[in-house]
């Protein structure tokens, strides 16, 4: 069995920036928000717009996830990437 090759492994705390559109459709803009990330023994795990998500790594460091928000059962999916010590994020919401 091959063991994922992540390159990072313990805990994030902290703020995370997130580049794209946001309430204007017509501008990019860049806000930061603050996230919880573990990522430990080949695995991910996170909350993302109050979707918890638990997800095992491939040997490349990629995952995808979907998952259910529970207030309003609105739909998060998305795709990732693990390389040293930098994680790249991905993801649509329904709102």
């Amino acid at each position: 069995m091959k063991r994922p090759i992540s390159g990072f492994d313990g805990d994030y705390s902290g703020p995370i920036v997130l580049a794209g559109r946001f309430n204007d459709p017509t501008c990019e803009k860049t806000m930061t928000h603050t996230r919880s990330i573990a990522v430990k023994n080949g695995h991910f795990n996170a909350t993302i717009l109050d979707v918890p998500f638990s997800v095992d790594l491939a040997a490349n460091g990629g995952f995808s996830f979907s998952g259910v928000r529970q207030t309003d059962h609105a739909t998060v999916t998305g795709t990732g990437k693990i390389a040293g010590q930098t994680m790249e994020l991905e993801y649509n919401h329904a709102w």
